[in-house]
């Protein structure tokens, strides 16, 4: 009988008791539970709003280029820098620089200068991030090219395309990274919340194995020692009547 109890007593007070084990795994459970769901939504939210970024400002370059074709194809500067000018107010969409680029390579025109449309555009080709964001010296921006050509249709109606040049957009990401930030702020605190109700939960459950059974044992003992001999409860676990035994 000793050595069972001797058994049982190792079980009881090694650090992987049951209930310690047990409690150990749901918090660690719930944990990465939440933390798992928390990076999978960050992760959709996080594309989502990029792509939904990026589809508007390759809109607005295409609006760019719709816009200044005919202003190119007859070398019009003036009404190019003013078509430029005119879509860039206001930052909609995240705009940082646009410009516009003929077929020689001669830069007609570019906000806020041509100088920083011409530098973007080869820091892009030279770092090949081109259509994505990308982290230049000036900041993250994505450089988007489109190009410009003029549509002729010849007498027997067979279309023919006349490349003219490209239009040139720089783009901030600025705003998708303040959504991203919005997002990964509210998804900790999710996470926070969750995991200290998975503890709560755990500490409740705790005190209902351990303290509350334990409280009970000693009343149980300390009535004993008085003589009143009561039987134990019976929903007393196996530590508690462990403990009991040796009380006598």
């Amino acid at each position: 009988m000793s050595r069972l109890l001797n058994r049982i007593r190792f079980f009881y007070d090694s650090p992987r008791s049951l209930p310690v084990v047990i409690a150990g795994f749901l918090v660690f459970a719930i944990f990465a539970v939440t933390l798992a769901l928390s990076i999978y939504h960050y992760t959709i939210e996080r594309d989502m709003a990029t792509l939904s970024l990026q589809q508007r400002q390759e809109l607005l370059l295409e609006k760019v280029a719709s816009r200044c074709i005919m202003p190119l194809s007859r070398f019009d500067r003036y009404q190019i820098e003013q078509t430029l000018a005119d879509i860039s107010k206001g930052n909609v969409g995240g705009v940082v620089g646009v410009g516009i680029i003929d077929i020689s390579g001669l830069t007609m025109g570019g906000l806020p200068s041509k100088e920083f449309m011409e530098k973007m555009l080869h820091a892009a080709e030279a770092s090949a991030a081109q259509g994505r964001y990308h982290r230049y010296p000036e900041g993250r921006f994505m450089v988007l090219t489109k190009p410009l050509e003029l549509k002729l249709f010849t007498t027997k109606r067979e279309e023919r395309k006349i490349a003219l040049g490209i239009a040139v957009g720089v783009f901030s990401a600025a705003e998708v990274d303040k959504m991203l930030r919005s997002i990964f702020l509210r998804n900790v605190f999710i996470l926070l919340l969750f995991t200290s109700l998975g503890v709560a939960a755990v500490y409740w459950l705790l005190l209902s194995w351990i303290v509350w059974p334990i409280q009970n044992m000693v009343e149980v003992t300390k009535e004993a020692a008085r003589g009143k001999f009561v039987l134990p409860r019976k929903d007393l676990p196996v530590r508690e009547l462990l403990t009991l035994w040796e009380s006598f």
